[in-house]
């Protein structure tokens, strides 16, 4: 065999093996495009604190206040803020949409607010 259809052959399998890796690299991003990672953060205001929920990098909900508590309310400590992030991520996770927090919850979580 000539050094030039070794080198096309070469340059063949070359390009399969790429072409085949792509296609594997790009199946593998599909699939974690379809899996939604919920993440927050928490927000420092002012007069109290928040918080962010994202779901597959888009903002989901943005709380500035106290859900279900009368008025708008802020969170007194970032402890508190990420309690009641982690329990809307939890029902989000248990297919409760949309997510949303009772009087009670925020009691037995122990969160500071005007009844």
């Amino acid at each position: 065999m000539s050094i030039i259809m070794k080198i096309i052959y070469f340059a063949f399998f070359l390009s399969v093996f790429f072409f085949a890796c792509q296609k594997s690299n790009q199946h593998s991003e599909i699939l974690h495009q379809k899996e939604s990672i919920v993440t927050y953060t928490l927000v420092n205001m002012e007069d109290g604190w928040g918080y962010k929920i994202f779901s597959g990098g888009s903002l989901y909900v943005e709380q500035l206040i106290i859900p279900g508590a009368r008025g708008n309310q802020k969170f007194k400590t970032p402890k508190q803020a990420e309690d009641v992030a982690l329990l809307m991520i939890k029902k989000m996770e248990n297919g409760i949409f949309p997510p949303s927090v009772e009087v009670a919850e925020l009691d037995s979580l122990k969160i500071e607010y005007v009844h």
